[in-house]
This record gives C-alpha cells, sequence and structure tokens, in this order.
C-alpha cells in the first residue's frame, strides 16, 4: 500500500467536522473537498486507508471521493444508503485492483 497522506487525512477530518450535521451532501461543493478530489488516483490509498481504519475517518466523504476519482461505484444500487455495504464494496474493489496490478 502506498503512504497515507496525513494531511488529507486531517482535511477529510476537518470536512467532516464542517458538515457533520446537515442531511445533505453538502461537502461535495465545499472548496476543500473539491481540492482532494483533485488530487485524483494518488488519493485511493489514503481514502481505501480511512475507510479501513477502527472508527472510520469521514466515511461518507470518503465513498464520495473515491467515486468521483475512479468513475465507478462497486456496490448495488440498493446499497445505497448503508454504509457498511459501501464500504465493504469499496474494500473489496481496492482488493481486486491490487491483485490485478
Amino acid at each position: 500500500m502506498s503512504a497515507v497522506d496525513l494531511e488529507a487525512i486531517a482535511l477529510l477530518q476537518e470536512i467532516e467536522a464542517r458538515y457533520q450535521y446537515r442531511s445533505d451532501p453538502a461537502y461535495l461543493q465545499d472548496p476543500d473537498f473539491i481540492k482532494l478530489v483533485a488530487r485524483g488516483r494518488a488519493l485511493i490509498p489514503t481514502l481505501i486507508y480511512a475507510i479501513s481504519a477502527p472508527g472510520w475517518f469521514a466515511p461518507w466523504e470518503c465513498v464520495s471521493a473515491l467515486g468521483q476519482i475512479t468513475h465507478e461505484q462497486p456496490f448495488p444500487d440498493e446499497d445505497l444508503g448503508h454504509l457498511d455495504r459501501i464500504i465493504g464494496a469499496w474494500k473489496a474493489w481496492a482488493q481486486s485492483q491490487a491483485e490485478s496490478a
């Protein structure tokens, strides 16, 4: 696994704190979130780490960023809203990417 970007983790935590009590995905328009996504595929190992770590770091923000960066959705539509299933799908996706590399 590539090195975890601690700066990105801190930024994800800040974004999560700013939007934690909002029910809409307003963070998607947050300038810091947009900057993170702009880092592209280099950020994927950090995002996978963040959703794999005990207690998770900004899970909705991470799975949203993964989708925007990869242009993929490795889970069925019926799993939308089920964070545990979405995270499991992204972890399986990351494993399959590592195996095919």
